[in-house]
């Protein structure tokens, strides 16, 4: 290992062997990923070698290089329609999120004036329908408000500069108002996320987190913490319940699957366990220099 080094080129980046130099004793074999060439793995000798079969390398090198770049291509590829997929399954989530608002709601809000000239005409008179009516539009009342959160839940993040942190403002605000816990976000200063696919699903995973406490977890307090230092950023979900099963690999749910998944879609790493003082603790660390 101490004749050779290498290093991996892979769109923007590079990843180097601790002693990598360039040398003109080089092997080469480009990492295609549908039909483009996205990068290269390089290795070079440090030492001038005879020639052989290939220059300095022999031909067992080269198609070792060559199954290495086919393999790197096959995950990426891997990688890549994941990513797409998320996409358009957030899209499609955007667009049933639209026509509730737009549709199911505009449709509730003219049945809730309906209701309510009801009551009030049933009431003037005098009438015994009248209390009736009132349970009616009190009923349609409250599915608007229903409708409403749901299609806030399904559209996904306006992303600008600030466009995560108040998204998450929103969320904590709305779960202090719907599920009757304090709920609280600390942060010392905001967060960015450039890419608006990695800004979705780190939201996506703080709210299945936010709302695995609150109605699983029996969580009363809730926390939300986002820190960012130069090499990643970290969103921590703690909360004061009734804790997670012993075996964690042993639970149904989907909830806990899908926070993985979105968290490997976009580089990140993310670790669910037990909090100091009881309850549960989810982490979610993305490497600053993974973000797309």
């Amino acid at each position: 290992p101490e004749a050779t080094c290498g290093r991996v080129v892979f769109e923007n980046r590079e990843f180097k062997t601790y002693n990598f130099r360039q040398t003109q004793w080089k092997q080469a074999t480009p990492i295609v990923v549908y039909g483009n060439v996205v990068g290269a793995i390089e290795v070079y000798y440090l030492s001038e070698k005879p020639p052989s079969y290939e220059g300095p390398f022999l031909a067992e090198e080269r198609r070792l290089l060559d199954a290495l770049a086919e393999q790197l291509a096959r995950i990426a590829e891997r990688i890549k329609a994941e990513k797409e997929i998320s996409e358009i399954g957030t899209k499609e989530q955007q667009r049933i999120g639209r026509e509730l608002h737009d549709g199911l709601g505009q449709e509730l809000t003219g049945l809730g004036y309906l209701a309510e000239t009801l009551f009030c005409d049933l009431q003037d008179r005098g009438a015994a329908e009248a209390e009736t009516a009132n349970k009616l539009a009190r009923g349609i009342e409250h599915a608007m408000d229903q409708t409403r959160a749901i299609a806030k839940g399904l559209v996904s993040v306006e992303i600008d500069a600030q466009g995560l942190m108040s998204a998450l403002e929103q969320l904590v605000s709305s779960t202090e108002h719907h599920c009757g816990v304090t709920c609280r976000l600390l942060c010392s200063e905001a967060v960015p996320i450039e890419d608006t696919a990695t800004a979705t699903q780190l939201f996506r995973i703080v709210q299945e987190a936010i709302n695995n406490a609150a109605k699983h977890a029996r969580a009363k307090h809730i926390a939300v913490e986002l820190k960012a230092d130069e090499n990643q950023i970290t969103f921590q979900v703690r909360d004061d319940g009734v804790g997670i099963p012993d075996d964690l690999e042993q639970t149904t749910g989907m909830g806990l699957r899908i926070m993985h998944y979105r968290a490997g879609v976009i580089g990140a790493t993310l670790n669910v366990g037990p909090a100091d003082g009881g309850g549960t603790l989810v982490t979610c660390s993305l490497p600053q220099g993974d973000q797309p």
